[in-house]
């Protein structure tokens, strides 16, 4: 700002998801299902987070090679410098 000061709005609102006009091509989840049937995929969720619900985030933690971290006190993306978001990450790679 002009002031100097930094100063964030979040239109909550602006981030629904509204169903497409058309059917989508392919569905997100389906996607999501065949790479972390494949791959190894860490999940890592802000506990507030308005974006990625709480619902989604077990939908995606409960394919075969997925784990899940909730960060307690932060939103929807959890900074890479608090310490249990490095702790998660440090573990998961060195299984």
């Amino acid at each position: 700002e002009i002031d100097g000061e930094w100063r964030f709005a979040c239109d909550v609102a602006g981030y629904t998801m509204r169903p497409p006009s058309q059917p989508p091509i392919l569905d997100r989840w389906d996607a999501w299902s065949a790479l972390a049937a494949t791959t190894d995929v860490l999940v890592v969720r802000g506990a507030t987070s308005e974006v990625l619900i709480p619902a989604s985030f077990e939908r995606m933690t409960a394919a075969d090679r997925a784990t899940g971290l909730v960060v307690d006190g932060v939103g929807h993306w959890p900074p890479l410098e608090l310490d249990p978001t490095r702790a998660a990450i440090r573990d998961w790679l060195t299984v």
